[in-house]
């Protein structure tokens, strides 16, 4: 596993002194992931600290939720703890689910924190939990909504033991705290003024979420047919692949629209 990039997760148990992460940077890693709350009343007091030590040793920092089962009032509080610390939108989000007070099926309790967590504007979100409840459907990986990361705990093991996880969290005796190898960049990457935007791969039927968005005649998004679809517009089209991104080809009109999500919504996949 040495090719992939190691990063950390804190609470409230590990140091805020950024001799602390001086030194887990020292030991080969690569971020951290810092815990900011619990439940609907928690608040790590030490995560203000720990995410300004994490962001001046690495140039960038997660922030994690972890989830006793109640979405709604527990992501009102997430976020109201992200916009008071002021956590960019950009910022790798993650929700912890592996509490023994959850029901045994928690996908859709899940979906519904992520969901709000989307709204509210932050679109780089995870989920973590153990192997044996990604492979058991107590979190049903392929029904994780806005391409949610997969981030496994699986500890004394030579590989994760989930198909296409994002990040393994392989021990708990790193300098103090879990150890983690992320497999696509995605929790190391600096935090950028301007996120990447998402673009549906996926969808049959759209609409449309800003005030209008032009039709071009090329996929490239060139040229301009003068035409535009307005604001709620519901659309039929086919994503198709432009390089590394996509575009919408209408599927009863001529043309192509963009698939940033920023601008379409996915009604039908």
């Amino acid at each position: 596993m040495g090719k992939f990039n190691i990063f950390n997760d804190v609470s409230s148990f590990q140091s805020s002194d950024i001799k602390y992460f001086k030194g887990l940077r020292s030991a080969g890693s690569k971020g951290a992931v810092v815990k900011v709350s619990e439940g609907n009343d928690y608040e790590n007091l030490s995560c203000g600290q720990q995410m300004m030590n994490t962001f001046d040793v690495f140039k960038v920092f997660g922030c994690y939720h972890f989830f006793r089962g109640m979405p709604i009032s527990e992501s009102n509080f997430f976020i109201a703890m992200l916009r008071k610390h002021g956590v960019d939108k950009t910022t790798r989000l993650a929700l912890d689910v592996e509490c023994a007070c959850l029901p045994k099926y928690t996908t859709n309790l899940v979906n519904t924190f992520l969901n709000r967590c989307y709204n509210a504007g932050f679109h780089n979100l995870s989920v973590y939990g153990s192997a044996s409840w990604f492979n058991s459907g107590r979190i049903d990986k392929t029904k994780l909504v806005h391409h949610a990361l997969v981030w496994v705990a699986n500890y004394g093991v030579s590989q994760p033991d989930v198909t296409k996880a994002d990040a393994w969290q392989y021990t708990d005796k790193f300098l103090g705290t879990d150890g983690s190898y992320e497999f696509n960049d995605n929790f190391v990457n600096p935090n950028l003024d301007d996120r990447t935007p998402e673009y549906w791969h996926i969808g049959k039927r759209f609409s449309v979420k800003t005030n209008a968005i032009k039709i071009y005649s090329d996929k490239n998004l060139r040229h301009w047919t003068g035409d535009t679809l307005a604001k709620s517009s519901i659309f039929d089209a086919n994503p198709i692949k432009v390089g590394k991104i996509y575009r919408l080809n209408l599927a009863n009109k001529f043309g192509f629209v963009t698939s940033n999500c920023d601008f379409t919504h996915r009604i039908a996949k």
